[in-house]
C-alpha cells in the first residue's frame, strides 16, 4: 500500500521557523529554496515573511536583473512573483496533496525601479480527491513607497504594482519510494522477458509512467536492433520518459560478460540509470569504468524487486 508523502508546504515552515530567528537566517532559507530550484534562486530574492499560505519576497534592484530600459526585467518579475506565489501555495496545500505549475499570466502597469516587496495569500482547497486546476495570485510593489504609506499611491493603486496569476494543477499524491527513486509517475515495473521485450512495449509503459526495463537479447537478437540504436528508438516513442536497463551476470563466459558490460556502457551513455541484474553477483557486471563518474545511477539485483524487497518500495 502507497504511502503518501509529507506535506513539502509543512516542511517548508519547519525550515522558516528554524531558519528565520537566526542571524542571516532569511538570507539562508533563501538560498536554500534556490538550491533546490536553482533557477529560481538565480534572481536573488530574500524571503521577509513565510506563514501558511503567505509569503513575502524582497528584491533588491541590481544590474543583473535590469533590462535596457535601465528598469527591472520583465522575466525577472515573473521569477519573483512564481517564487514567492509557490511557496505561499505550497505551504497551504492539506498534506498528501501536491501541485504544479500550468500556467502564468502576468500584467505590467508600469517601470519597475527599486527594491520591490511581492506578497501571496494563497487559499487551497480542503479536500482533493481528483486533479483540479486552481489559481494563486501575486503582487509586486515598490517597497519605498509601501512605506510612505497609501497616498503616495504605492499600494492601494493597481497602476503602481504587477500582479500575476500562477495555475497549478493540484492532484492527490500517489508516489511511493519506487516512483521518487526511479522518477516515475505510477509504481510499475514492466519486467525484461525474452523473446517479447521489443522497443514499443518498453517505451509504452515508460510512456505511461512506469518503468519499462530494456531485455538487451531481446532488443537485439530478436528484434534485430543495433543495440544504441535500440535505446534512441525507445527514448523516441516514450518521449524521453525513464527506462530501465536489465543486466545478466554471467562469470563463467568472458566473452558475454565483456559485450554486457559494453551494453551497460552504452546504456550510460544514452541516459539509462535503473539498472536491474540478474543471475550471479550483481558486482561482476555492474562495475564499468564510467559507472562512477554518473550521477544518478542505482543498482538493483532481482531480489530486491521481488517478494524480499517489496517493502522498501512502498
Amino acid at each position: 500500500m502507497a504511502r503518501a508523502n509529507p506535506s513539502p508546504g509543512g516542511q517548508l515552515l519547519r525550515n522558516w521557523q528554524r531558519f528565520a530567528p537566526l542571524p542571516f537566517g532569511k538570507r539562508l532559507f533563501s538560498w536554500a529554496v534556490g538550491q533546490t530550484a536553482p533557477y529560481t534562486g538565480s534572481v536573488g530574492g530574500v524571503y521577509t515573511d513565510v506563514r501558511p499560505g503567505y509569503a513575502r519576497v524582497e528584491l533588491a534592484d541590481r544590474r543583473a536583473v535590469r533590462n535596457h530600459l535601465a528598469s527591472v526585467h520583465a522575466v525577472a518579475l515573473v521569477n519573483l512573483a512564481e517564487m514567492t506565489s509557490g511557496v505561499a501555495l505550497m505551504t497551504a496545500l492539506p498534506p498528501g496533496v501536491r501541485g504544479i505549475v500550468t500556467g502564468l499570466s502576468i500584467e505590467y502597469v508600469k517601470k519597475a525601479r527599486g527594491r520591490l516587496v511581492c506578497e501571496t495569500h494563497a487559499h487551497a482547497p480542503t479536500a482533493v480527491t481528483t486533479s483540479v486546476t486552481h489559481d494563486v495570485g501575486a503582487t509586486i510593489t515598490d517597497c519605498r513607497r509601501r512605506r510612505r504609506g497609501p497616498r503616495h499611491g504605492a499600494l492601494a493603486s493597481l497602476s503602481s504594482g504587477r500582479r500575476m496569476t500562477l495555475s497549478s494543477a493540484l492532484a492527490p499524491d500517489t508516489g511511493t519510494a519506487l516512483t521518487r527513486h526511479a522518477h516515475i509517475r505510477v509504481p510499475l515495473i514492466c519486467g525484461p522477458m525474452y523473446p517479447c521485450s521489443n522497443p514499443e512495449l518498453v517505451a509504452s509503459v515508460s510512456k505511461a509512467g512506469g518503468l519499462g526495463i530494456v531485455q538487451p537479447i531481446s532488443l537485439t537478437y530478436v528484434h534485430g536492433y543495433d543495440f544504441r540504436e535500440g535505446l534512441r528508438r525507445i527514448n523516441t516513442l516514450s518521449g524521453g520518459a525513464p527506462i530501465g536497463f536489465n543486466a545478466l551476470i554471467e562469470a563463467s563466459s568472458k566473452t558475454y560478460h565483456n559485450r554486457m558490460v559494453r551494453w551497460v556502457e552504452t546504456a550510460l551513455e544514452e541516459g539509462v540509470r535503473f539498472f536491474l541484474t540478474v543471475a550471479g553477483q550483481p558486482a561482476m557486471g555492474l562495475r564499468p569504468r564510467a559507472c562512477g563518474r554518473r550521477r544518478g545511477v542505482s543498482r538493483h539485483h532481482r531480489n530486491e524487486v521481488g517478494a524480499q524487497g517489496a517493502r522498501r518500495w512502498r
